[in-house]
This record gives structure tokens, sequence and C-alpha cells, in this order.
């Protein structure tokens, strides 16, 4: 990817969309059940600090929060990847396929990172293991 944010990134008025169909919707989640929110984004938003109230809004929701980063621009990437430690808002930040899949060699080289992985925690799919192939070494 060699693309850099072009545009505004104005994410905060979705954000609250989603929150109002996610609270809406959350009386008839079953017990446990959570909603999967994903961004795909080449920017850092217009408003940091609304979107980071949005943000914060929408912990309060049975959500779980993947951004899908659509640049190498450092400083989107910068701000996606230290947006949970920043103000502990959990998101899971994944990258392209072969950034993805080169993390999780670097840490598992027996472990075949495919395209259906990528494909699969792309549109919300959340395992504690594919979390993990490109943190540490698994056995």
């Amino acid at each position: 990817l060699g693309t850099k944010p072009r545009y505004k990134t104005p994410l905060s008025q979705h954000i609250w969309a989603v929150h109002r169909q996610v609270k809406d919707m959350s009386p008839f989640l079953e017990k446990g059940q959570r909603v999967a929110i994903v961004i795909a984004t080449d920017g850092i938003p217009n408003d940091e600090e609304a979107f980071l109230d949005a943000m914060h809004h929408m912990q309060e929701l049975p959500v779980y929060i993947i951004v899908r980063l659509c640049t190498n621009d450092e400083a989107s990437m910068h701000f996606w990847n230290t947006l949970d430690l920043d103000i502990n808002v959990s998101v899971e930040v994944l990258d392209d396929f072969e950034a993805e899949a080169d993390a999780a060699f670097s840490m598992n080289p027996w472990c075949n990172y495919c395209m259906p992985i990528q494909r699969m925690r792309e549109w919300g799919f959340r395992s504690p293991l594919f979390e993990r192939l490109r943190e540490r070494p698994l056995s």
C-alpha cells in the first residue's frame, strides 16, 4: 500500500450513527453476544476529540471494534496503533495481508497465515489465537 490520506476523515458522526443503531439493537442481543464494528480508513479523524468521545461511548455497548488500515502513512498508523494505549479503548487494528502475515511469521514461522484468516479477522471474527499469532510464539 503506497497510499496516503487524501481527503477528510469525518468518522465521529458515523461512529455516533452506529452507536445509535447498536444501542437500539442491544436489548435483542443474546447474553454475551457482541456486534462487530469494522472501520476501514486511510487517515486520522478530522476532529480527534469528538471521535475519541464517540469511541468512549461505544465502549459502553456490546461491541468489538476492528480498524482496517488502508494506508502506510506513519501518522495514521501511529494514531490507530496507540489508540487502545492512549485512551483505553479496545480496538483490534489490522494492517494489510502481507504485513499481518509477516508479523505472524516472525513470531510463528510454522504458521501459514493465509488470506482466509485475514478476511475472517477483517469481517469481525474474533479469536484470541489469531490475536496472539503476531504477538508471541505459540507452542
